[in-house]
């Protein structure tokens, strides 16, 4: 018993740090699109260069 619940509990916590990571580089891109409005640049303008 105490085996399933550690693997349970293991998975539910590998979900979770996926989660923190993609919140993660969601509040990156935040802050650089922020930055580069505060510079006047537009927020797509990273599309430009990769176009």
């Amino acid at each position: 018993m105490d085996d399933k619940l550690y693997a349970a509990l293991n998975k539910k916590k590998k979900e979770i740090s996926m989660q923190v990571m993609m919140y993660r580089n969601t509040l990156e891109q935040i802050d650089a699109d922020m930055s580069a409005l505060r510079k006047g640049k537009s927020i797509m303008s990273y599309m430009e260069r990769i176009l």
